[in-house]
């Protein structure tokens, strides 16, 4: 059980690295994939709200040593992704329902959501700059690669999760 907290580090270092050092560089349509979002929703979705959030925060956080906006913007926005994908998982979703199509959809909409609150909360913030932005072409290119990537970077994360019974069926398990 000890090591699940250094396998989830390692989760954040690769998918951080791969987003710094490839991702940033793969310019289509004058944006580039953010798979950093697949982190909190994966998580929420295998594990619950608590450790999508918490996951999604530490990976927020990683990010946001290396962006040029408000420390802590892109851990506020994946704590919130991470715990509302959580949630739908406590709720009975399951990751792996509908032929494998859950992750995906979620991945989906909870990219399109982030790419777009983003900036919006970076120009309550102060950064007004961050709403004049190529919206469409970051959400396309943004989820394009996300539901090419969910699969993948879900698999990454259920390996740092572990063996652990995950929270969200001992939520829904405990009344039984």
């Amino acid at each position: 059980m000890r090591s699940r907290p250094v396998r989830l580090a390692l989760v954040i270092v690769a998918v951080v690295v791969a987003q710094m050092a490839i991702l940033v560089h793969l310019v289509v349509l004058g944006a580039h994939p953010e798979v950093i979002w697949l982190v909190p929703v994966a998580a929420g979705l295998l594990s619950g709200a608590e450790l999508g959030a918490s996951l999604g925060f530490a990976a927020g956080l990683a990010v946001d040593l290396f962006v040029p906006t408000p420390f802590g913007l892109t851990a506020l926005v994946a704590c919130l992704v991470g715990f509302t994908c959580g949630r739908l998982a406590e709720g009975g979703m399951d990751a792996a329902g509908a032929g494998g199509l859950v992750l995906p959809g979620v991945a989906v909409v909870a990219t399109a959501a982030s790419v777009v609150v983003y900036p919006l909360l970076g120009a309550i913030l102060g950064q007004t700059q961050m709403l004049h932005i190529n919206w469409v072409g970051i959400v396309v290119v943004t989820t394009v690669a996300n539901v090419v990537l969910a699969i993948p970077i879900a698999a990454l994360v259920r390996w740092g999760i572990g063996d652990e019974e995950p929270a969200a069926r001992k939520a829904v398990t405990q009344g039984w």
